[in-house]
């Protein structure tokens, strides 16, 4: 039952990977200019064990270090853009009905709802592909884009998928404490795991 070549073997095999990954990438993130190469390092590691290659530590921080360089400033202008929509949807939201609300305070939420979803969106493309290439930043946000675009139902899905558990903590803070023990065991890297599958999808159709 617990031979190695086992399916029992290799599932609990894969489940302590997925949680050991998810630590390391918390942890790699505590700095949070740091979170564009973690994420990029945990993207590489999950693929790696889709793939059934090599998934040691020494991958996780050779990634993480080789790439931080590279991510620094997408994931600071990430950080910056958040920051800025977080701020005014809560401003035009806390200021409603007041004499300080902003005339069409509704529709400039949804506009900036909007950016986020397709800052989400390149995201989930971006920093994978970094992972995975050695092109510049600029070329791989183009392609981030077009992958973005021509695959928009499965993007809409990472959208989701990605965004899900900070929608939680940022609408939700009780239920995210309760489950706090799963995010930090594995969620991420579950996450991770379905932005893995989704584009090597997406990328199988332009490599045939």
């Amino acid at each position: 039952m617990f031979k190695p070549d086992s399916f029992l073997f290799k599932m609990l095999s894969t489940m302590f990977n997925l949680i050991m990954y998810n630590v390391l990438f918390i942890i790699c993130c505590i700095p949070l200019v740091t979170a564009g190469a973690s994420w990029a390092a945990l993207y590489q590691m999950i693929s790696n064990v889709i793939e059934d290659s090599s998934s040691s530590l020494e991958v996780f921080f050779s990634t993480f270090a080789g790439k931080l360089k590279k991510t620094l400033l997408p994931w600071s202008v990430v950080l910056v853009m958040t920051a800025l929509i977080l701020t005014d949807y809560l401003f035009i939201t806390n200021t409603a009905g007041s004499a300080a609300a902003i005339p069409g305070g509704t529709y400039i939420q949804v506009l900036l709802v909007f950016v986020f979803v397709v800052v989400i969106a390149l995201s989930s493309y971006l920093f994978p592909l970094i992972a995975m290439n050695d092109q510049p930043v600029k070329q791989l946000l183009a392609y981030s884009f077009y992958l973005a675009v021509s695959n928009l139902p499965l993007t809409i899905l990472m959208v989701i998928l990605n965004a899900a558990p900070f929608a939680v903590l940022f609408f939700f803070p009780q239920i995210a404490a309760f489950y706090l023990p799963v995010w930090g065991l594995i969620v991420f890297s579950l996450v991770t795991y379905a932005d893995a599958m989704i584009i090597k999808h997406c990328l199988a159709k332009y490599n045939q």
